[in-house]
C-alpha cells in the first residue's frame, strides 16, 4: 500500500506496523508554478490550455513536451508515482532521455525507494533545479513490504512459473503460456507487446497490468 512521502515534515501517524503517512512537501519552485496559480477562468480561456487539454484527453499517456501540457497534466491528476513508474513512464517528462528512465525504473524495481526528489537528481547526477519543472507531476510513496497491502510487481521477462502463479487470478496455463512465448521468442518489450503475444483479453490486462511489469 502506498503514501504520499515528501521531503520534510513527517506527520507521526501509524495507521499499521511499519506503515507510515507522511505528506508531500516540496521546496524546489517549479516553472510550473506561475501557470499552475492562474485562475480557472483564465486557465480555460487560454489557447495553450485548450490545445494541452484536448491532446490530453486525446491521449493521456502521451509525452509532456511544454510547460503547459505539465501544468494540464497536473490538474488532471495524471501523475507519476517515482516508485512504481516504467521506463516508458519517466519518458513522458521533458529532459527525461531513454537511459535515465531506465536507470530509475531499475533502480525502483531493485528495491531502491525514491523518498523526495533529491533522490532522483542524485541517482541521476542532476541538480534538484534541473528537474524542477516536472516536480509538480512526481508523487512519492512509501511501501512496506513487510505489508500485505503492498502490490509485489513481478517482472514477467524473469519470474519463473511459481512466481506469475502468484499474481491474482493468474492459472497455471496462463502462466504457462506466458513462459512459454517469452522462452520461444524472447522479452516482452511492454505490457501491450505481452497482450499481443499471448492474446490476452482487455480484461486479463485490465487487472493484471496492476501485478506484472517488463
Amino acid at each position: 500500500m502506498g503514501f504520499p512521502l515528501g521531503e520534510a515534515a513527517w506527520v507521526s501517524l501509524m495507521t499499521r506496523p511499519k506503515l507510515i503517512l507522511a505528506f508531500p512537501v516540496s521546496f524546489v519552485s517549479s516553472p510550473l508554478d506561475p501557470i499552475l496559480q492562474l485562475p480557472a477562468w483564465k486557465k480555460r480561456l487560454n489557447p495553450q490550455w485548450q490545445q494541452a487539454k484536448a491532446k490530453l484527453t486525446r491521449d493521456p499517456g502521451t509525452r509532456l513536451e511544454t510547460a503547459w501540457d505539465m501544468a494540464v497534466a497536473v490538474e488532471m491528476g495524471l501523475t507519476l508515482d517515482a516508485n512504481r513508474a516504467t521506463a516508458d513512464q519517466w519518458l513522458r517528462l521533458p529532459g527525461i532521455s531513454i537511459r535515465q528512465g531506465q536507470v530509475l525504473s531499475d533502480l525502483s524495481q531493485n528495491g531502491v525507494q525514491f523518498n523526495e526528489l533529491k533522490d532522483i537528481a542524485a541517482a541521476l547526477g542532476l541538480t534538484e533545479e534541473a528537474l524542477a519543472i516536472a516536480a509538480p507531476l512526481i508523487r512519492f510513496y512509501y511501501y512496506d513490504p513487510d505489508s500485505v497491502a503492498t502490490i509485489k510487481l513481478v517482472n514477467v521477462n524473469y519470474a519463473d512459473f511459481h512466481t506469475l502463479e502468484q499474481v491474482p487470478e493468474m492459472t497455471a496455463h496462463w502462466a504457462r503460456k506466458i513462459l512459454g512465448d517469452r522462452q520461444t521468442r524472447g522479452k516482452y518489450r511492454s505490457l501491450a507487446d505481452l497482450q499481443r503475444r499471448v492474446n490476452l483479453s482487455g480484461k486479463q490486462l485490465e487487472t493484471w497490468m496492476h501485478y506484472l511489469r517488463v
